[in-house]
């Protein structure tokens, strides 16, 4: 955990326009490092963490790319809803798509696509939050 802290702070800083993400595959024990792949990136992060396997996976897009366009899909919520198009959630695949969850997948898809022409979305089936009581 502590080696994923330390590339995960140090990943968006050092390689803005590489950098993806990080995971932890426990039962393999490995550290993986989502990257654009960029010379010289894999040796210093593996050097960081000399304590731990590191594997890298190849990304297209960087995190700040994915985490400003995933924002702006954020803005746009309300705006959708006004167009029946109800989005329950949207997050960032590492290195890969914004993800957009909405009530119908299949009917909105092509129309939240065609509206961030160029964006890497994955629009997927998502589900309404429900909320745990401590009672």
């Amino acid at each position: 955990m502590a080696a994923a802290e330390t590339v995960d702070v140090a990943g968006p800083r050092r390689w803005p326009d590489s950098y993806a993400g990080v995971a932890l595959d426990l039962p393999a024990g490995f550290l993986l490092v989502h990257r654009v792949p960029t010379s010289g990136l894999d040796a210093e992060v593996a050097a960081m963490v000399p304590q731990v396997a590191v594997r890298f996976v190849d990304a297209v897009y960087s995190a700040r790319q994915l985490n400003t366009w995933n924002d702006q899909v954020g803005v746009d919520a309300g705006w959708w809803q006004r167009r029946d198009v109800v989005v329950h959630g949207r997050y960032v695949r590492f290195g890969e798509c914004v993800v957009v969850e909405v009530e119908h997948p299949q009917r909105d898809a092509a129309r939240i696509v065609a509206q961030y022409h160029g964006v890497p979305l994955c629009v997927e089936q998502g589900y309404p939050a429900v909320f745990l009581n401590a009672d």
